[in-house]
C-alpha cells in the first residue's frame, strides 16, 4: 500500500482535521452514510464493512465484519494515518476508547465483541450459552463458534426462553436478539440484559415474562435492520413494550458499544420518549 502523509501532531488524539481526510484517500473511501465512510478493511478485506466516522472532531474506525479494531489501527499507524503511540500522553488510543473493569476472558468471539462472559461456558473457542425458560429452568444450549456462527441444541424448542445477563430482573429489564448486544447493554448501562436468541422470538419472551414479571419494564435494545425493526414494532403493537435503535442503519448495540464506549451507549439506551414512563434504578438489586 502506498503510504499518504497527513499532518503530524504531538498527540495520541486522532484528530479528524488532520488525520480524516488522509485515511479516506489511502484507502478510497466511499460515504455511503451520514458522516460515516466505508470502503476495503485494511485487516480483513471486507468489501464495504470498513467505516471511519467524525466522532466530536476525532477520528473513529472499526470493521464490522472482523471488529478487529486493535490491528486496524497498528495498521493505519504503520501506514502513517494515525498517529504513533505515546504512553505519556493522558488521552486513551482509539482501540481503548470502551473502558473495562475486569480482564475478557481468553476467547475470540468474547474479545472481537469486548464483553465479559457473562454465565456463558467457554469450551475452547467456542462459547455455551445456557438457555431457560420463565420457570428458571435450563432446556437446552446455544452454541457460538469463534466466527460469530450461531446453532442450537439438535431437538430444541427454544420459543419464549432466553438467557439473562447482568440478573435478575426487577424493576427494568432490556430485551436484545443476541447475547453479545445483550452483555453490550448490560455492561454499559448496569441493567438486566435479556437474551432473547433472535428476532422472531422476542414477542414470545415478552408473554413468557410477563407472566411471572407483570409488573416489570421492558424496553427492546433492538437491531436497526429489517428483521429488528419489524420485531420492534410487532412487540409495540402486540404488547405496548417500547424500543431503541441505533441511529444508523445495520448497526446493533455491539456495534455501537466497540465504536462509541460505554458512557455514550449508556446514554444513546435512555431516550426521553423512554424515561417519560419508566424508572430505572442506578444498580441492580440483587436477592
Amino acid at each position: 500500500m502506498v503510504q499518504h502523509t497527513v499532518g503530524q501532531s504531538n498527540t495520541n488524539t486522532p484528530y479528524w482535521s488532520e488525520y480524516g481526510q488522509g485515511i479516506i484517500d489511502a484507502y478510497n473511501l466511499k460515504q455511503l452514510a451520514k458522516g460515516e465512510y466505508h470502503g476495503a478493511c485494511p485487516n480483513c478485506g471486507g468489501k464495504d464493512r470498513f467505516w471511519i466516522s467524525n466522532y466530536h472532531g476525532e477520528v473513529r474506525v472499526n470493521c464490522r465484519q472482523c471488529n478487529d479494531f486493535k490491528e486496524i489501527t497498528a495498521i493505519l499507524r504503520k501506514d502513517g494515518l494515525l498517529p504513533e503511540f505515546n504512553a505519556g500522553n493522558a488521552k486513551p488510543e482509539i482501540a481503548d476508547v470502551t473502558p473495562f473493569n475486569k480482564e475478557i476472558p481468553a476467547n475470540d468471539y468474547l474479545a472481537r465483541k469486548r464483553i465479559q462472559q457473562h454465565g456463558a461456558i467457554i469450551d475452547g473457542q467456542d462459547l455455551q450459552i445456557p438457555i431457560i425458560n420463565n420457570q428458571g429452568k435450563r432446556v437446552g444450549t446455544q452454541f457460538i463458534e469463534p466466527d460469530g456462527k450461531k446453532k442450537f441444541n439438535y431437538g430444541l424448542e427454544y420459543t419464549g426462553c432466553f438467557h439473562v445477563v447482568g440478573g435478575p430482573i426487577k424493576d427494568f429489564a432490556y430485551l436484545c436478539e443476541g447475547f453479545a448486544t445483550a452483555a453490550s447493554v448490560s455492561e454499559a448501562t448496569g441493567q438486566p440484559a435479556v437474551h432473547c436468541l433472535n428476532a422472531s422470538n422476542i414477542t414470545n419472551v415478552i408473554t413468557a415474562l410477563r407472566e411471572v414479571k407483570p409488573n416489570t419494564t421492558f424496553v427492546i435494545a433492538g437491531d436497526n435492520d429489517d428483521a429488528g425493526r419489524k420485531a420492534c414494532d410487532k412487540a409495540f403493537a402486540e404488547h405496548g413494550v417500547e424500543h431503541v435503535l441505533p441511529n444508523t442503519e445495520g448497526l446493533d448495540w455491539n456495534d455501537v458499544y466497540i465504536a462509541r464506549g460505554a458512557e455514550a451507549t449508556k446514554k444513546l439506551l435512555r431516550p426521553s420518549s423512554v424515561l417519560d414512563q419508566i424508572y430505572m434504578p442506578d444498580d441492580v438489586i440483587v436477592s
